[in-house]
């Protein structure tokens, strides 16, 4: 029945929400012969045509009802945020996922902070024992938490942290920064050109200060 809330029920949801209005046109059933048309003139007599402004008035009352209406941008905006939601709901499963997983594994890291010089500070947790490990030449323990309150706190700390991760929000952050931060590696024609354009600047002015350093040096021999 879970499985059935989570995954049925919001798929016939989407399907009945993509689902439009289908017009079903049926002709009226022609039920008279050859012969009763024969006999009958009136029955079989063919309708006079409609006058052409009549025609074009009907054609364009058509147009206008074959346009998009309220329902429709209405439909299109409550798919795309189930859309949206549905994502967002399979990021936290995966991430519920990853994280029990995580749980399962004897060692998990939970942070650290670097201080230079290759050193670092890491917390890490091993069983139910949450260690504080100086990171640098070698591996030292530094101390280890054993109040349990500060234990839970630095715990819950890392569980918003990683739900915070899987925001929506938080995510199209990161991949805004990872194309900037392509963008900015690979460079462009233009950063080509003023760091080009910076070189030669550099080198003009290092020749002018050696030709001015060789003129003095030569009015100090003359004098």
């Amino acid at each position: 029945m879970n499985l059935f809330s989570k995954w049925i029920m919001p798929f016939f949801f989407a399907m009945a929400l993509f689902s439009g209005n289908h017009l079903i046109a049926a002709a009226e059933p022609f039920n008279s012969n050859v012969k009763d048309c024969i006999e009958n003139r009136d029955l079989c007599s063919e309708e006079e045509p409609a006058d052409v402004g009549e025609t074009d008035a009907k054609a364009e009352a058509e147009m206008e009802q074959v346009g998009i209406g309220f329902l429709d941008v209405f439909r299109m905006i409550a798919a795309l945020a189930f859309v949206v939601a549905l994502l967002y709901f399979l990021l936290r499963f995966i991430n519920k996922k990853s994280r029990s997983y995580q749980e399962n594994q004897t060692v998990l890291h939970l942070g650290g902070t670097a201080l230079g010089g290759n050193r670092s500070v890491q917390v890490i947790k091993v069983g139910e024992r949450v260690l504080v490990l100086g990171v640098g030449e070698d591996v030292s323990l530094l101390k280890e938490i054993d109040d349990k309150k500060e234990r839970d706190k630095l715990l819950t700390r890392y569980e918003e942290q990683t739900d915070m991760m899987m925001q929506p929000s938080d995510i199209f952050n990161r991949i805004k920064a990872s194309m900037t931060e392509r963008k900015k590696q690979s460079g462009g024609p233009s950063d080509f050109k003023q760091e080009f354009e910076r070189k030669i600047a550099d080198l003009k002015k290092s020749r002018e200060q050696a030709v001015q350093d060789l003129t003095d040096r030569e009015q100090k021999k003359n004098e």
